[in-house]
């Protein structure tokens, strides 16, 4: 501040004074803003980053306005605007400016010390339920009213719009898009670093934008998970929360959801069980045992055992006791991750070299007896194991992978 002149000072400022000044029916304030910049108070108004700073603090206003009195929307319309463009017109212009603003609302928080990143703990910025987020998207809520009756003037338009709910679902690919820039996310990367506190606001706004979503939450699932996924393994200063953001999600699809996208959602979440989170656990365990929604699908065969690591003493006593299923039938299931390694998306394949290791070595005695059993005839799941594991080490795989297929080749 002290390098700037008084006008760089107020130019640089506006988009946080002017809405205090136009909620609070400054006037003479905002006439002297204006004039110290040598600009005319509506074009100063009208720029879309101030508009929509304005609209969206007035928005976001908790109460109504007092009786008799003029409400701030009338005092922006009669006293700075004029009759240039209806309220309705200029919100329409913003709107995409205005949603940002109420998204970034649904994630600010205030924190004293900082949430832990604790890996057995929920974290509190996660919890639907907590009433930090209530609040937050009740706040929401009331601002997406307003907007909606600002927006669309009380014209029948406003009858195509189902509501906050209704509104969200038309507008939710391009907030999906403003949540992922907030977090530099692919496609979206930002040359500065994002820090922390900006990466848990940006978290909590996509949390809490599922809560709204309700049901509706399932139109967007691929690109929901796509962007939980990526920012819980890229993104360990804030993987607590990630976790935590997996059980919320998948408890907001129904049955049928669910079972369209199992494939997808075991994938993910396959590749974070190495991280011990407390939370991956509960995400696993709704998927498996609470929805049951794994009898179909192209990962069928996998149970949750599967998933689990060779070493168990990090994994929760609860969590070993509900995995403990029924198996399929050994040469059954083995036929099956024959056919997953064979599948045409490297992802199923991913993960059925992630499971099987661990199932050769809990079934080893039944693939030596398969072997000698009748060496002239090994069964033919096996034979094809060791060129398929093969053929995968040719491909583009991670180091991870990599190591895996060896692991595998070397269980064999």
């Amino acid at each position: 501040m002290l390098d700037m002149s008084l006008h760089q000072f107020l130019s640089t400022s506006l988009v946080y004074t002017l809405p205090a000044f136009v909620l609070d029916k400054r006037l003479e304030v905002l006439k002297t803003v204006a004039s110290v910049l040598e600009e005319d108070l509506a074009q100063l108004v009208v720029v879309a980053q101030h508009l929509a700073a304005v609209f969206a603090h007035i928005l976001l206003q908790d109460g109504e306005d007092s009786p008799g009195g003029f409400s701030p929307l009338e005092f922006l319309a009669q006293e700075i605007l004029g009759s240039k463009l209806t309220l309705a017109q200029l919100a329409q212009n913003v709107e995409v400016c205005i949603l940002k603003h109420i998204v970034v609302f649904l994630g600010e928080y205030t924190e004293s010390g900082g949430p832990q990143e604790d890996v057995h703990s929920m974290n509190p910025l996660a919890d639907p339920d907590s009433d930090l987020n209530k609040k937050a998207r009740a706040g929401a809520k009331t601002a997406l009213r307003r907007l909606i009756s600002l927006r669309y003037d009380n014209s029948s338009e406003a009858q195509v719009t189902k509501g906050v709910q209704g509104f969200l679902t038309e507008k939710c690919l391009g907030i999906l898009d403003t949540i992922n820039s907030g977090l530099g996310l692919s496609g979206h990367e930002s040359e500065l670093p994002i820090s922390v506190q900006e990466k848990r606001k940006w978290l909590r706004a996509l949390n809490n934008l599922i809560s709204l979503l309700g049901r509706d939450s399932a139109t967007f699932v691929t690109k929901i998970l796509a962007t939980l996924e990526e920012i819980t393994i890229k993104c360990p200063d804030v993987r607590a929360l990630a976790c935590a953001s997996w059980p919320v999600f998948l408890k907001t699809l129904d049955q049928g959801t669910l079972k369209k996208n199992v494939s997808q959602i075991i994938v993910g979440l396959s590749k974070l069980v190495g991280y011990k989170y407390d939370a991956i656990w509960v995400a696993l365990h709704y998927v498996f045992v609470e929805s049951q929604a794994t009898n179909q699908g192209d990962l069928c065969w996998v149970s949750p055992r599967d998933l689990l690591p060779r070493d168990t003493t990090a994994v929760p006593e609860w969590v070993r006791t509900a995995f403990q299923g029924v198996e399929v039938d050994f040469e059954t299931k083995l036929k099956q991750m024959v056919t997953g390694m064979q599948h045409q998306n490297p992802n199923i394949r991913a993960v059925t070299v992630h499971c099987l290791k661990g199932f050769l070595l809990e079934h080893r005695e039944k693939v030596i007896r398969c072997v000698t059993a009748n060496p002239h005839r090994v069964e033919v799941s096996i034979n094809r194991l060791v060129p398929l594991l093969l053929q995968t080490c040719t491909e583009t795989i991670s180091r991870q992978q990599r190591q895996q297929v060896a692991e595998c080749l070397g269980v064999l």
